[in-house]
């Protein structure tokens, strides 16, 4: 089918709170949207959305609370959120969902600095995750450190592997993308938001 006719088309609605910053990832045909935040406080909700369907199925709650601003993705059939924050704290822990059984399962701990806004994608069946902020608060001064570092997660031997950096500029809310062989990262923006970037890497 040409791009020239290709549209969007509404589907049916998220039936929970209306939320910015979630989490997710596809499994099959499925969508798993996780958390996020309602403009108060994080979540900890959990939905499953079936693309073929177009429904919408509420699952059991985050086991591992209320969370927003993680990186999603998903590895021979399974979802992963790790990194975020819950509205007190900046996370590291990962966690493995199976749809099977519908549990989640605790793994290796990101083995970056705790931080939210991270990107994360798929080569294969390894995962990468890097990039995000981390706001600082000090008895004297708060501030916002963003993230360069890269990391890569292997399901079979649940183990990280430091790679290398991203090029140039430290980044947070960066676009992150996976495909065939290669990854793919960029734009974003830096410490305090108050410039947005255009480059991209491979």
């Amino acid at each position: 089918t040409s791009l020239l006719f290709a549209q969007w088309s509404q589907k049916l609605s998220l039936p929970g709170t209306a939320r910015s910053f979630s989490n997710s990832f596809t499994i099959g045909s499925k969508i798993y949207v996780a958390g996020g935040f309602d403009g108060n406080a994080p979540l900890q909700d959990f939905w499953e959305y079936d693309t073929n369907a177009d429904t919408w199925t509420q699952g059991t709650d985050l086991p591992l609370g209320f969370r927003s601003g993680a990186a999603g993705f998903a590895i021979a059939g399974k979802g992963y959120l790790c990194t975020g924050n819950n509205g007190f704290q900046y996370l590291n822990d990962l966690w493995e969902f199976d749809p099977a059984t519908n549990q989640w399962l605790q793994k290796a701990s990101f083995p970056g600095s705790n931080r939210d806004e991270a990107v994360a994608f798929v080569i294969v069946n390894k995962a990468y995750v890097g990039s995000g902020q981390e706001f600082v608060v000090t008895p004297n001064n708060s501030f916002t450190i963003t993230y360069d570092d890269f990391y890569e997660y292997d399901p079979v031997t649940d183990s990280w592997t430091a790679k290398a950096s991203i090029p140039t500029t430290s980044r947070a809310f960066a676009v992150g993308i996976g495909l065939g062989s290669k990854g793919y990262v960029g734009l974003g923006g830096n410490d305090d938001q108050t410039s947005s970037f255009t480059d991209f890497y491979e």
